[in-house]
């Protein structure tokens, strides 16, 4: 007759190894972790069907799980096997289906008779295959969320699973031994997959909020491209219009200029060449406004302090007065739109206030481009009218009746377009201030 088993003078030494492990197995679910972010990343960039990623999990986990295997083989004779083995397995299958599983499956127990011998070889082998079929049978809920929708009721189920794995598989396979081996075997494997189990489910939340991630960040390159591909569709299909627009319309007028040149009385001819001339502009300006932020241009590195430079020395503003005042700054922009953006602001300036004073700062990694005249300024009532299209005010109609009012908004459609805008105040000691921010772009802009 055997003698009962002494419970506590079994267990607590036994704990207290197990205790001590904890950090190696910390360290072996940090290596899987690396593993598994690195299998991400190279599956990005390679760019593998996606048929073939479990396969590719399972290859990766099992080589992972054959390392740490001959890296800890010194303590595999051990009652106590610090390895992690099984929970390699479970998330092999987990991530990868059947077919990751059985992959990872068959390189792991490879590793484990090379290391361990044959000695209980089926034994093991049921065991592994526990796991295997636990993450398998729990491939289908990863699938099913799509993996953005994964929430912490998922992660609980799949810990359970894992969890019910492993209490159950010692009583199954370690079946009709004698009853003191079988409990201390119940004993010891209860209490290390309770110890692992903290260190497992953290291991499974962070898998998993990288497969969010990876997902939420295929998603948003895939809805990048096709917004990318609309705009430069829409921006192909404007121009496309404004050219049949231009086309269909210098026709006609060049007609009417001809026949302007046949009347024969001077003041009428006049008066219809003016008219012309009015509609020239207006039709020019109108499909500028279309064209709007439309560019092919290229996104470069621009000296904002040098182009403004050029644009204040321009010799339509010699009979001017424009000051220019900032230090040396580099922004990424499409150097001509951006020319022609703050060249509406100057001949605004000059045209309505006859003298400009230009500043150029940096602050807060933004560059700040300050215009102020010297003319009537705009009625705070005003100032978000002035945008809109055909929008002229009394005094602007009375200095220039030629405009067409499209000037301001074609100018924030270009700083918008480039991640900046303008505020406009009428200055304390008179005059318009126009203030133009940009961003200081470490990189270029998306073409």
């Amino acid at each position: 007759m055997q003698e009962p088993m002494d419970f506590w003078a079994f267990f607590t030494p036994m704990l207290h190894k197990q205790l001590g492990l904890l950090p190696f197995f910390t360290l072996q679910m940090v290596a899987v972790m690396a593993m598994f972010m690195f299998t991400l990343l190279a599956l990005r960039e390679i760019k593998l069907p996606r048929t073939s990623n479990p396969m590719v999990f399972g290859l990766v986990f099992g080589v992972t799980a054959y390392l740490l295997t001959a890296l800890v083989s010194d303590f595999i004779g051990s009652m106590l096997k610090p390895y992690i083995r099984n929970e390699i397995l479970f998330v092999s299958a987990l991530i990868g289906g059947w077919p990751g599983g059985l992959i990872c499956g068959v390189i792991t127990f490879a590793a484990r008779l090379q290391f361990s011998g044959q000695n209980l070889w089926l034994l093991s082998g049921l065991e592994c295959l526990s796991y295997i079929c636990a993450g398998a049978l729990l491939h289908p809920l990863m699938q099913k969320r799509g993996n953005l929708s994964i929430a912490m009721k998922d992660l609980s189920l799949i810990a359970g699973v894992y969890a019910l794995t492993g209490y159950l598989g010692p009583v199954l396979f370690h079946w009709g031994w004698p009853e003191i081996i079988q409990t201390k075997t119940l004993i010891t494997m209860w209490t290390a997959r309770t110890l692992r189990f903290p260190l497992m489910f953290g291991t499974l939340f962070g898998m998993l909020l990288l497969i969010k991630l990876d997902a939420q960040r295929q998603r948003y390159q895939a809805l990048e491209l096709q917004r990318m591909g609309t705009e430069v569709q829409g921006s192909k299909e404007r121009e496309r219009r404004m050219m049949m627009i231009s086309h269909s319309l210098k026709t006609p007028l060049t007609r009417l200029r001809l026949r302007s040149e046949l009347l024969n009385d001077p003041a009428l001819k006049q008066e219809f060449d003016e008219d012309l001339l009015e509609l020239e502009g207006m039709v020019h300006a109108s499909l500028e406004s279309i064209r709007g932020t439309i560019s092919h241009e290229e996104v470069i590195a621009t000296r904002l302090d040098e182009l403004i430079g050029r644009l204040a020395a321009r010799p339509i503003y010699l009979d001017a007065q424009v000051e220019f005042s900032g230090a040396p700054l580099t922004i990424w922009a499409r150097p001509q739109a951006i020319e022609r953006a703050i060249g509406n602001l100057l001949d605004n300036g000059i045209l309505y206030g006859k003298r400009v004073m230009v500043s150029l700062t940096k602050k807060a990694e933004r560059a700040y481009i300050t215009l102020r005249d010297f003319g009537p300024g705009i009625p705070e009532a005003d100032q978000q009218a002035v945008f809109s299209p055909n929008v002229r005010l009394a005094h602007a109609q009375a200095v220039n009746q030629q405009g067409t009012g499209l000037g301001l908004g074609i100018t924030r459609d270009i700083l918008r377009a480039h991640g900046g805008d303008l505020t406009l105040r009428n200055h304390p000691q008179g005059g318009l201030e126009v203030t133009v921010h940009l961003p200081l772009h470490e990189a270029p802009l998306a073409a």
